[in-house]
């Protein structure tokens, strides 16, 4: 992480990179520049990294969904099979009542 450090004394306006990882400041603007181009680099692998992250969540909840979508039609198929049986199996308590 970097800190921006601004100055203006009279007429002179100067800007400065803070890096207090290393406790340096950079006033080269070739050193600020690089710095600001390590950063932006790091920071477009991250967004890649959590782009795909989320396309990889996505594909699976749309996967679950269909699972539960089969799963509720199966129960429905099952109540109306046998709709004696269901009432039945719902009004029961279980064993440990």
């Amino acid at each position: 992480m970097f800190v921006a450090l601004f100055h203006f004394s009279g007429e002179k306006y100067s800007a400065m990179l803070y890096d207090p990882s290393k406790d340096v400041v950079m006033t080269d603007l070739n050193d600020r520049l690089s710095a600001l181009e390590i950063k932006v680099a790091h920071q477009d692998e991250q967004l890649e990294d959590l782009s795909e992250m989320v396309s990889k969540q996505w594909k699976k909840i749309e996967q679950l969904g269909g699972l539960l979508t089969k799963a509720d039609a199966r129960i429905e198929s099952l109540e109306n099979s046998a709709p004696g049986l269901a009432s039945g199996l719902t009004d029961e308590k279980p064993p440990h009542y």
